[in-house]
């Protein structure tokens, strides 16, 4: 498997993505009734994009091989890309139009990320997976903080 100096990598590696399974999009309230009606529209997706980053806390906690997991993320990056699209369709009023470009960007990144690991678990490079591991925590930060921000003028509830 390899030695006990890459085992203990790898766990540092399944543990990184497992905190980052747990940030997600939450509720909030309060906002205009453009706002409101903002919401609806964003609720799903909010949702969309919260399935697939616990589906990633999933497949670490599984401790795939590194075919595995170059397989799983490369498909996390493709349903990334799919809630990016979903993002961008998306019709802000303007007083949310920054914080839903924002959110869009972020998943961008992660969606990027995704194929990074991908690429290093294929590859079997443990330094490239962990760069791009911490990558993928920063940005999964930036897209929590957008999302709770829109869900928190928008009234939107979001659950698990």
């Amino acid at each position: 498997m390899g030695s006990a100096r890459t085992v203990k990598r790898r766990h540092r590696f399944h543990a990184a993505l497992a905190v980052l399974a747990v940030a997600g999009v939450v509720a909030g309230c309060g906002g205009s009734d453009e706002n409101a009606k903002f919401g609806k529209a964003f609720g799903p997706v909010s949702v969309e994009l919260r399935t697939v980053m616990t589906s990633v806390g999933q497949a670490v906690a599984a401790r795939p091989t590194d075919t595995q997991m170059a397989s799983e993320f490369a498909g996390f990056a493709t349903r990334l890309a799919t809630v990016k699209a979903h993002i961008d369709a998306l019709k802000p009023p303007s007083s949310l139009r920054t914080l839903v470009r924002s959110l869009s960007a972020a998943v961008g990144r992660l969606s990027a990320d995704m194929r990074f690991i991908a690429a290093a678990a294929r590859s079997h490079q443990p330094a490239a997976a962990r760069a791009a591991t911490v990558a993928l925590v920063r940005d999964s930060q930036a897209a929590s903080g957008a999302g709770r921000a829109i869900a928190r003028k928008t009234g939107t509830k979001v659950t698990p």
